[in-house]
């Protein structure tokens, strides 16, 4: 889909009470629709529509690819007083620039908006495309495009009310990484993109990264079959953020091969590198040692010569997808050790791989074996639905299945997949981070399928929920979280 739209108009349609996850299956209005759909008036207890005013928006930025390619909507949630459903309608125009005007691709999914029992908060959903016009209309990497939000309503019998917040919610921009703009020299430690739609060229880091490469895409990531995606150690080098291979010992004097480096090196002489961070995989952070290892030099000896190096380890690599992400093979493989006439060397440990989807994972092969005498690295997936051709001991993640856009309950029930019988954590806290729940435990059942029903209420208006691996906590960079909005309304008698 590609469309522009300078004004987003959200009707009078606030029947739906949520939005699930799968934006197919919006649902029509509900039991509260008149007939042709017109939502009945519903005035909060002591609301007075004429009284009507907006005094604030969460979150202040929404971001590009946002709802494309099966990734979630962006949801804001607009605070107020006074507010009503009779004759309701939202405004969310681009704020006017000189010279030149900008227009997001933007649209608004006017049977999702919503609005709570007491009239002060009101929750847009809104799909922000992938741009790829360019020109000076079209959003570009690196923009930042303030946006206007007009809320109308009218008073019974009376007039119509208008108010507006004038550049408290911005969009923000983000490139596409395509067949052309792949740089040739690989990629560095974090780039994120709106989308990511690569047919050929080579996935890898740049000379000397000593972080991962990860690739963020806030929509879809494919990646085919003929790209090369690979963060293999080579000969004594590391991939990115591995250790490297040990020196081989010299002939003369019989001199001692060097260690290896990384979190758990092979140690002299020719010992290989070593895997010892956590299956789950709960941060790239070498204090976990969630990093290859490079293998030890082979000493050396006065009579047969010298000893060979030690193998680099294998890189580290994510991939993570807002929405579907397809790729094929994914390699992070440790270098063997080098030849030496006093014996080869250590092979270098194995390395990370990380893919993440937020709905449809298709992915091939993921490698993090050792092309010598190494130990095995470790990969992961996470997706609502998964399909590895070759997952060998892969880890499957946490993530969320059908959470919904916009919450009435207090306390939600939705549904997460992940690793059968192991542990998983979750936890939820205000937009803004300004309050935060505890961090709720619980285990998948042999399914790997989990229902849970929040134990504690969500805060009023914006949350983000998260879910972290065993072990993990608050603080673990490879947490899965999506936005919430609660707008409370009391059960229907």
């Amino acid at each position: 889909m590609r469309y522009v739209l300078a004004r987003l108009a959200l009707l009078p349609a606030l029947g739906g009470c949520s939005l699930i996850y799968n934006e197919s299956n919006i649902p029509t209005p509900m039991a509260d629709a008149g007939p042709d759909g017109e939502i009945d008036a519903e005035i909060p207890v002591d609301a007075d529509p004429s009284m009507m005013n907006i005094t604030g928006v969460t979150p202040s930025v929404i971001t590009e690819g946002q709802g494309a390619d099966g990734s979630r909507s962006a949801v804001i949630v607009i605070e107020g007083v006074h507010m009503v459903k009779s004759g309701l309608m939202v405004m969310v125009t681009p704020k006017v620039t000189s010279p030149v005007q900008k227009t997001p691709l933007m649209m608004v999914n006017m049977a999702g908006i919503d609005l709570d029992a007491a009239g002060r908060q009101l929750a847009v959903p809104i799909v922000l495309d992938v741009d790829d016009r360019g020109g000076t209309t079209g959003l570009t990497a690196g923009d930042l495009i303030a946006l206007d939000i007009t809320v109308m309503q009218t008073v019974p019998g009376g007039p119509t009310i208008t108010r507006q917040l004038t550049g408290m919610l911005s969009v923000k921009g983000l490139p596409e990484l395509t067949n052309a703009t792949l740089p040739a020299a690989g990629l560095p430690a974090l780039s994120e993109y709106s989308e990511v739609n690569l047919t050929a060229g080579t996935i890898k880091g740049v000379a000397g990264l000593a972080e991962p490469v990860v690739i963020r895409a806030t929509a879809s990531i494919t990646i085919g079959n003929s790209v090369t995606t690979s963060v293999n150690g080579v000969a004594m080098t590391g991939g990115p953020g591995a250790g490297n291979g040990g020196m081989g010992g010299a002939a003369i004097g019989g001199a001692p091969g060097a260690p290896g480096t990384g979190p758990a090196p092979g140690a002299p002489s020719a010992g290989v590198g070593r895997y010892e961070g956590d299956e789950q995989l709960k941060s790239h952070a070498e204090a976990d040692k969630n990093r290859g290892s490079g293998g030890a030099g082979a000493n050396g000896s006065v009579v047969l010569g010298a000893g060979g190096n030690g193998g680099g380890g294998g890189g580290s690599i994510e991939l993570t997808a807002g929405g579907d992400l397809t790729v094929g093979t994914i390699t992070a493989q440790g270098a063997i050790g080098g030849a030496g006439a006093a014996g080869a060397g250590g092979g270098g440990s194995g390395g990370v791989v990380l893919v993440r989807s937020g709905r449809t994972l298709s992915a091939g092969t993921l490698n993090v074996t050792s092309l010598g005498t190494g130990q095995p690295g470790r990969a992961r997936y996470d997706a609502a639905t998964a399909t590895v051709a070759n997952a060998g001991s892969a880890f499957r993640g946490p993530m969320f299945v059908n959470v919904p856009l916009i919450a009435n309950e207090q306390k939600p029930t939705f549904t997460v997949a992940g690793q059968p019988s192991k542990p998983f954590s979750y936890y939820f806290r205000t937009a803004d981070g300004s309050e935060e729940s505890m961090l709720f435990t619980d285990n998948f059942p042999g399914t790997g399928m989990k229902a849970i029903t929040l134990p504690a209420a969500l805060y009023p208006g914006l949350n983000e929920l998260c879910l972290v691996v065993g072990g993990g906590d608050q603080s673990s960079e490879t947490r899965n979280c999506v936005h919430i909005a609660h707008l409370y309304k009391p059960p229907a008698m």
